[in-house]
């Protein structure tokens, strides 16, 4: 599989471009990544790319502020990179987009865009969307843009389903849709009668502004999503979400929304099973067969290990290579445990792989039993206030 099958051209600026241009730039191209070189051109040195939504969240509207300040010194992948470590590098790093290299030229492959290349992939075919969703954060199409921006923030998720005074499913509504439309502290409104209310929707009233505390998230709703039942088929969730054109499904029982479904998910039920886990390893292609076994088993013993007092649902783990000592190779491994309680994260680089590969583990295993630690002291204290009926103080 080559990625350019699939991704799409890369815009390109200066890193000296207006911040507040470039993300225009963007959001009129519905790009969520650009590339940046020291010419503009593909022929100039590379530099890394910004992503729309840093633009956004960090509010670019300081007068002159350049996109340099924004550029993530992401090193751009071939063409022909094996597909677990295109998804590896998405869900160890949570990257947005990753940026391809091909010909002198680059793309910018986005999660959706590797969701059309996956569709089709076996291990999907069995999976049904229940088997991926997840319970929505709602709010009501009523609730004011500072409401719904200060739920965003406090709950880590990017999108928010929209729901009526009846629980009926309306829409979307997008983190990137609320920061841009807060690029100043008051909006402008649009179109419609002069009457004022309490709290207006966007676009009702025609060149007023308003705070945003007073309007609402109606006229930021995102309602053209794609809808399925809990028992669809994850392909065809793949189809409704690409012909969308968002990178989200949400899962309906009648009219009322029951669960949501991102691109991550989905790209987790693609990797290797150790001992239930599901385990994806990229990065490791280019070593010899018996150094692929030897962190392999290296793998399987952590988790077995680990799998004794906590539970674990996905590793991911991808391994970099750098050659800056002659013929010697340096590795750098990022690694990210997803359990039932909570994520954890871990890196270490070494010359030798096994040494940088038992670094990572250890420290992961350092996160889970620090966790496992609070929860049984958390434990401790509610079962020491607890009192029988009867007695007079904590058992």
């Amino acid at each position: 599989m080559r990625w350019t099958e699939w991704a799409r051209p890369a815009l390109i600026f200066v890193p000296t471009a207006i911040a507040a241009d470039a993300m225009r730039v963007m959001a009129d191209k519905k790009t969520e990544a650009a590339i940046i070189t020291s010419d503009g051109t593909t022929k100039g040195q590379y530099m890394g790319l910004v992503w729309v939504r840093d633009l956004a969240k960090r509010r670019v509207d300081v007068k002159g502020q350049t996109i340099k300040t924004f550029i993530r010194h992401i090193r751009p992948v071939a063409a022909n990179t094996p597909i677990t470590d295109i998804i590896n590098a998405i869900l160890v790093n949570d990257y947005p987009a990753i940026p391809i290299t091909d010909n002198q030229q680059y793309y910018i492959l986005t999660k959706l865009d590797l969701l059309r290349a996956i569709a089709s992939e076996p291990s999907l075919s069995n999976k049904k969307a229940v088997d991926v969703m997840k319970v929505p954060f709602c709010v009501t199409d009523t609730d004011s843009i500072a409401t719904t921006t200060a739920m965003i923030r406090d709950t880590g998720v990017e999108r928010l389903v929209v729901v009526d005074q009846n629980g009926r499913f309306v829409g979307l509504v997008d983190e990137l849709d609320l920061f841009k439309a807060q690029s100043t502290d008051r909006t402008r409104l649009r179109g419609g009668p002069t009457g004022i209310k309490p709290i207006t929707s966007v676009g009702e009233l025609s060149g007023e502004r308003y705070p945003m505390r007073d309007v609402t998230i109606a006229g930021l709703t995102h309602k053209s999503v794609a809808t399925v039942k809990p028992n669809c088929p994850l392909p065809q969730v793949i189809k409704a979400m690409a012909d969308s054109g968002l990178p989200v499904a949400v899962v309906k029982e009648g009219d009322r929304p029951i669960g949501i479904i991102t691109t991550k998910p989905i790209l987790r039920t693609i990797g290797r099973p150790f001992e239930g886990v599901l385990v994806q390893l990229s990065g490791i292609q280019p070593e010899d067969d018996y150094m692929k076994a030897i962190v392999d088993e290296q793998i399987v013993k952590a988790v077995q290990k680990w799998g004794k007092f906590v539970p674990i649902k996905h590793i991911a783990i991808h391994i970099d290579r750098y050659q800056t000592e002659g013929k010697r190779t340096k590795y750098s491994i990022k690694a990210r445990i997803i359990g039932h309680k909570g994520m954890w994260f871990a890196d270490d680089h070494d010359w030798d792989i096994t040494k940088a590969m038992r670094g990572v583990l250890t420290k992961l295993e350092k996160g889970l039993l620090k966790a496992k630690s609070k929860a049984e002291t958390r434990a401790r204290g509610s079962v020491s206030h607890f009192t029988e009926p009867g007695t007079t103080g904590p058992l």
